[in-house]
């Protein structure tokens, strides 16, 4: 039987004045956590409003649970959990009334929950939007998206604007939430530590395209680390190099492994998602 996909994006385009979203094709298979990852302006927000109808595509397909998602709109809206960042709208409304009217669109919505992280993010919920600084809303946002039971949940930078304390609070409760209640979550995020943490796959866009949708411990295999002095490079491995730089006449950069044999006698090391996220965008800008 093949693999159960929550979400299956196939060759997703949106055309803009300077900007396309080229082919955007992904899956996210049941129970896992994907991080959707790219430079500012690479197309993450894009590809995540096109997937709810947020704004509407040129062409492409969206898949959820492995059906189309027009004509199904009030069962995925049920099933999926969709929010952009903080909440900005109502600022003059107290969070309880926002909460109240929001959940009312939704039949699965819980008040336990909803009162656990309410609690956990220390919300209070007599104040209105605008006396909320801006991790706040943040925070509020992701109480209301975490409160549906949702079975996918798709989060637009949601640790911008946290604590250190609260990031690894919140990142610990959605790989919870997802180990033990069979949760799928996609998320956007900058913060290649945030992945690190809590991701079983990867979907990176670069100039709106995917480069590379894969697991991530695959794709952090793909390539080493190398920090060696620049005399001691050969020609045939400085070619080889992808985002190299130099420094005090020692140049780092990372190699892709199908060239490891280049690097006899020279330390290499397994580089960390910054380090080939930076790598490839700094040799993305030298095209």
């Amino acid at each position: 039987m093949a693999e159960p996909y929550v979400l299956e994006v196939e060759d997703l385009i949106k055309t803009y004045p300077k900007f396309l979203l080229d082919k955007v094709s992904f899956a996210l298979p049941l129970g896992r956590v994907m991080g959707f990852v790219g430079q500012n302006g690479a197309g993450k927000t894009t590809t995540l409003k096109a997937l709810m109808g947020n704004i509407h595509p040129d062409s492409g397909e969206v898949r959820f649970f492995g059906s189309d998602y027009h004509g199904r709109e009030h069962e995925v809206r049920n099933r999926v959990s969709l929010s952009l960042g903080q909440v900005t709208f109502y600022p003059k409304k107290k969070l309880s009334v926002i909460a109240d009217v929001y959940s009312r669109f939704f039949d699965s919505w819980d008040d336990k929950i909803f009162e656990r992280y309410v609690e956990r993010f220390d919300l209070v919920l007599s104040k209105k939007v605008d006396e909320l600084s801006a991790g706040m809303r943040v925070k509020f946002g992701l109480a209301l998206a975490l409160s549906r039971n949702a079975e996918l949940v798709i989060l637009d930078e949601p640790t911008s604007g946290l604590d250190p304390l609260s990031r690894d609070d919140l990142l610990q409760d959605l790989r919870t939430l997802v180990d033990s209640e069979g949760l799928s979550l996609l998320f956007s995020t900058h913060q290649m530590t945030d992945l690190e943490q809590i991701a079983d796959d990867i979907t990176y866009l670069e100039q709106g395209r995917v480069r590379a949708t894969e697991p991530l411990d695959s794709f952090l295999h793909r390539y080493l680390m190398i920090d060696a002095p620049t005399l001691s490079l050969s020609g045939q491995l400085r070619e080889a190099l992808v985002g190299a730089t130099e420094v005090r006449d020692r140049t780092q950069a990372i190699l892709p492994r199908e060239f490891a044999d280049l690097v006899s006698g020279l330390d290499a090391s397994q580089p960390s998602l910054n380090d080939i996220i930076v790598h490839l965008e700094r040799e993305e800008k030298r095209k």
